[in-house]
């Protein structure tokens, strides 16, 4: 899914975005984020941790085409390796769709990126887009091509 001139490829993606449980595993219990829904929990955790933002990654799945199980988790780990080299911290998660026919994405939620940031990463692992966020801010979409 390349072609972003075309609006129903779009459309398409920003509604299966949006159809989206982002699901943090956080020491007091999982955080889920949903597009557009602000969550005091995330507010909690990033005052916890002393950072004002984060951004919700997945290297799963790149461009929104289906690769294998351990395609997958081979992405995951390299994912985790460059977080990890560059001292990025992070929580699992996995974005889990309201269609229940596209399997949950195991994903992080990375602590204290800025946007240009997140958008890097998303762009490095090949991602539509990413979910950021802001302290005491909603969830949005940042994407990650043109």
């Amino acid at each position: 899914m390349s072609d972003y001139n075309n609006n129903s490829t779009l459309d398409i993606l920003v509604k299966a975005y949006t159809a989206t449980t982002y699901q943090a595993i956080a020491p007091k219990g999982d955080i889920l984020i949903r597009i557009g829904v602000h969550n005091p929990d995330l507010d909690l955790l990033l005052n916890q941790y002393g950072f004002v933002s984060w951004a919700f990654i997945t290297a799963w799945n790149p461009a929104s085409v289906v690769l294998s199980l351990s395609q997958n988790q081979h992405r995951h780990r390299e994912m985790i390796g460059h977080l990890d080299y560059t001292n990025i911290p992070y929580l699992e998660g996995s974005g889990v769709g309201d269609d229940t026919d596209w399997q949950p994405e195991k994903s992080v939620l990375a602590l204290g990126l800025n946007r240009a940031d997140a958008q890097e990463i998303g762009v490095l692992f090949g991602q539509n887009a990413v979910v950021y966020g802001e302290y005491k801010g909603k969830p949005e979409l940042l994407w990650c091509v043109v």
